[in-house]
């Protein structure tokens, strides 16, 4: 009898499993306790409780884009460190476990660059202080992406930025948590993107929330001090157009008192293919200029904002349109333009137009470039130009006159300057209405007496 307990025993002693320690060169497996510092080769999968316990303080675990995958068991931890300071967990795709990486009763602990998918929860810091959270993809966790409690530190703040979170039931979840600062993150398509059950000195600024089918952010009664945006900067919400503090800040869900006062203002940008630039003819195809800078008004140059789907962008503002003007016939070399909205925005069409005035003598063509949004579009306005100053001295003076008389009753380009085809009487009473202006001078004086009886 005691030589058949015996063998049962050895039996049940070769089909254990025991955890062991890993690290190095040691493969780890499923339970292994990690007590050097390992950049993984293998995969761990198949777990139905721990993977990978943190054995020590100022471990690395680099999975190296290795995967630890568990069955889906109640209570199993992915990454599991307790107690113990300056882990640095990064490059792990971690999935199918309880919660995919718990860190508790630490400092200093960072998770980093890691993928952290399709668990009951993605991250758990509990009791863990000064923690730092970077570059992970936490997506598809049904509870919570990023669950923190009871970590309540006065002095060691926690950083969590850069991170997407998204898919999520909650994107983050605060309960009894302060001084944690949440930044640059992307909290997408959630259930519910951030709560806060209870807390104090917490920070939100440079997120963006968007698509999360309940809420975007809500504090519960008795959450208080939590700050919403930098001195700079807030957060970009997709709802804000229909926030009840729009346009001037965004208030938060709930019972609490959080206000971001710096929104983020989104909005589509300009294609530069699809937009384009057109110079118009409705009063005159081009501008006469002035060196005294007082030539004709040209309108219009008209823009079309268009995005990359080739639809209208509306309500782009005239201030957000930047210009720049080039011409070879710039002869005094310091060609500026004025440009002058017909509208406040661009209309439903994605148009607007605008009115330009040259301060100096041009002739020639000024090519007109567009930038709407900080974006160069594609296409340019050509205007073109001349100028009452015929032999182009900076002077409409006398050999001026003289130009424009050998040109009287012809179809010269140069001297036609209401664009009729001809010049004739209406292009002297222009003429004549700029003469003697001079370089910074636009006194106009008289034509010589007698001289219209040469017309």
């Amino acid at each position: 009898m005691k030589k058949v307990f015996l063998i049962l025993l050895l039996l049940g002693l070769i089909n254990t499993a025991y955890a062991a320690d890993c690290g190095g060169a040691i493969q780890c497996d499923c339970g292994d306790t990690l007590t050097q510092n390992q950049v993984m080769w293998y995969d761990i999968r198949g777990c139905n409780d721990t993977g990978i316990i943190m054995g020590n303080d100022s471990l690395i675990l680099d999975c190296n884009g290795h995967a630890i995958q568990g069955d889906h068991n109640n209570d199993a931890k992915g990454i599991y460190t307790h107690s113990n300071d300056y882990v640095r967990i990064k490059n792990c795709n971690v999935s199918g476990f309880e919660y995919g990486i718990y860190a508790g009763m630490g400092t200093n602990t960072s998770i980093l660059d890691n993928n952290i998918v399709d668990n009951e929860n993605g991250v758990w810091l509990q009791y863990s202080f000064a923690s730092h959270l970077q570059g992970n993809d936490i997506a598809s966790n049904d509870a919570n992406g990023i669950l923190v409690s009871q970590s309540e530190n006065e002095y060691d703040h926690s950083y969590l930025h850069e991170n997407l979170i998204s898919h999520n039931g909650y994107g983050a979840r605060l309960y009894e948590v302060d001084n944690h600062e949440f930044f640059q993150n992307d909290i997408l398509e959630n259930g519910r993107g951030v709560q806060i059950d209870d807390g104090r000195w917490n920070w939100f600024y440079e997120n963006t929330f968007a698509d999360n089918a309940v809420f975007n952010a809500l504090e519960l009664a008795g959450v208080t001090m939590t700050l919403w945006n930098s001195s700079m900067s807030g957060n970009s919400w997709d709802d804000f157009e229909t926030n009840p503090g729009y346009p001037d800040y965004y208030e938060i869900e709930g019972n609490g008192t959080g206000i971001d006062y710096l929104p983020i203002v989104t909005y589509p940008l300009p294609d530069p293919i699809n937009s384009y630039v057109t110079a118009t003819n409705e009063s005159a195809p081009g501008l006469v200029t002035c060196p005294a800078g007082d030539g004709s008004e040209f309108e219009y140059l008209v823009v079309s904002v268009r995005d990359s789907n080739n639809d209208p962008i509306p309500g782009i503002a005239a201030e957000d349109f930047e210009f720049e003007v080039t011409s070879d016939g710039d002869y005094f070399g310091n060609l500026t333009f004025t440009f002058n909205a017909a509208d406040e925005m661009t209309d439903a069409n994605g148009e607007i137009r605008f009115s330009l005035i040259s301060d100096t003598s041009l002739v020639g063509d000024a090519e007109i470039s567009v930038a709407v949004r900080d974006v160069l579009l594609e296409d340019t306005g050509v205007v073109f130009a001349k100028s009452y100053d015929l032999n182009l001295d900076g002077f409409v003076t006398l050999p001026d006159l003289g130009i424009f008389a050998s040109y009287y009753n012809t179809v010269a380009w140069e001297a036609d300057y209401n664009w009729d085809g001809q010049v004739s009487l209406p292009d002297l009473g222009m003429f004549a209405a700029h003469y003697q202006h001079s370089w910074m001078n636009a006194k106009t004086g008289e034509l010589p007496k007698g001289f219209l009886n040469k017309f």
